[in-house]
């Protein structure tokens, strides 16, 4: 819908109930979703110049979308279980965010992180709370299969995090 020039939009062989859609992306926009399963909702809204997000066999239940991204972005999510919420908002240019196989009840998500950021989470278990929160340049920050149960101030700081960005949005 409303679509402008050189844009690349398409669904492949998606199953029931699927939603897919790209609003109002600028020129040179490549935006895909391949293969997706039973209520899979993925989306693009209003992401600048070359911007690749997509979504790739992504399982039920997914919510996967960028927002708002600029320019040089690769934001993806692969082969994420079930209700897994994962996304990248207002990233600056040469960002690279990703989670892959992340398990139940996932939140991972980079928020304002600025150039030439490296941040993902890989195979990180049930109930587990990571960001990377407004981190410098040339960071290089990850979670790898952190365990359950983080200590209580992590909690405490996840909570109050949590109530702040929902505030924030």
């Amino acid at each position: 819908m409303n679509t402008p020039v050189n844009e690349f939009n398409f669904c492949l062989n998606t199953p029931v109930n699927e939603f897919n859609f790209c609003l109002n992306t600028p020129v040179n926009e490549f935006n895909f979703c391949l293969n997706t399963p039973v209520n899979e909702f993925n989306f693009c809204l209003n992401t600048p110049v070359n911007e690749f997000n997509f979504c790739l066999n992504t399982p039920v239940n997914e919510f996967n979308f960028c927002l708002n991204t600029p320019v040089n972005e690769f934001n993806f999510c692969l082969n994420t279980p079930v209700n897994e919420f994962n996304f990248c908002l207002n990233t600056p240019v040469n960002e690279f965010n990703f989670c892959l196989n992340t398990p139940v009840n996932e939140f991972n998500f980079c928020l304002n992180t600025p150039v030439n950021e490296f941040n993902f989470c890989l195979n990180t278990p049930v109930n587990e709370f990571n960001f990377c929160l407004n981190t410098p340049v040339n960071e290089f920050n990850f979670c790898l299969n952190t365990p359950l149960s983080p200590s209580p101030m992590l909690l405490f700081f996840s909570f109050m995090h949590e109530r702040v960005f929902f505030i924030s949005i």
